[in-house]
């Protein structure tokens, strides 16, 4: 009988690879770095015995194998969550009204939003991108069952790095230039964690640009106009992250349910969050 691919340890190993390091892949699901290991070598072994990582510095990275290893481990993942999506209530009925940020509209999330219509098409879901602060306040009145939210402080929520993002190009001013800044619309929390930083620091900076999307900021920092504060996730080519710069609390991506959510609403927030551990993290 031909070896069987284990699930646990191809959730490592595609953690492993995206974020470049055994270790924080063992932080992220709450095992030993051994632990880990061990599965790595067992993983390879059920798929012929060939190496799937290479030293790379201080990290790894993907061998042939483990880059081909990699497409098949995701999918086997991708089709596990279905199935458990499925068959978990397969007697979900009504609506479910679910938020997402601008940033993540179109990454995984959305995959998983079709997986879940798919899975229980009695479901009528509908779905409002919108800013942070509208979500939160549709969730707390109870317009919205599911939110994406990015929160900071103590909580549950995927952690996250808060980073300074700018073009591929751009370099930071002399400390007794003005920073320039792109700002979302207020209010914003981002926002208001890059001016509290800078203030901590005793950086000036003075505000180039405000736009009513997060699009428009990956746009002007592209082009060179400024800098702006945002996570690693879902980052176009066209922006980095910029070091040099005073220090940024840590966000999570938190999965809030609203005050009439029911199970569909539950179910739905789970595969949510199930898909944005899977998301890679830039920077």
């Amino acid at each position: 009988m031909a070896p069987l691919m284990d699930l646990d340890a191809a959730r490592a190993f595609v953690l492993a690879a995206e974020l470049g390091s055994l270790v924080r892949a063992a932080e992220r699901i709450g095992r030993t770095p051994s632990a880990v290991t061990l599965q790595m070598q067992r993983l390879s072994r059920s798929l012929g015995g060939a190496s799937l990582f290479a030293r790379a510095g201080r990290g790894l990275r993907l061998t042939p194998a483990g880059e081909t290893a990699l497409v098949y481990a995701r999918r086997m993942l991708a089709l596990n969550e279905e199935a458990l999506a499925a068959m978990r209530e397969l007697g979900l009925s009504g609506r479910v009204r679910v938020g997402l940020p601008h940033d993540l509209a179109e990454t995984v999330l959305t995959q998983a939003l079709s997986r879940f219509v798919q899975a229980h098409a009695r479901v009528r879901v509908d779905v409002q991108v919108a800013r942070q602060a509208a979500l939160a306040a549709e969730l707390r009145e109870g317009a919205l069952d599911v939110a994406v939210l990015f929160e900071t402080g103590a909580g549950q929520g995927r952690p996250l790095p808060m980073l300074w993002i700018g073009g591929a190009d751009a370099a930071v001013p002399e400390d007794d230039a003005p920073l320039p800044l792109l700002r979302l619309d207020p209010p914003c929390v981002f926002q208001s964690a890059a001016e509290a930083a800078l203030r901590r620091a005793g950086r000036r900076w003075r505000v180039v640009l405000t736009s009513a999307s997060v699009s428009g900021l990956w746009a002007a920092a592209a082009a060179g106009l400024g800098v702006f504060a945002r996570t690693g996730l879902a980052l176009p080519e066209t922006v980095r992250a910029v070091p040099d710069l005073p220090a940024l609390p840590q966000m999570r991506l938190a999965f809030r349910l609203g005050p009439q959510a029911g199970p569909a609403a539950r179910t739905l927030a789970a595969l949510l969050e199930e898909a944005a551990a899977r998301l890679p993290v830039r920077g």
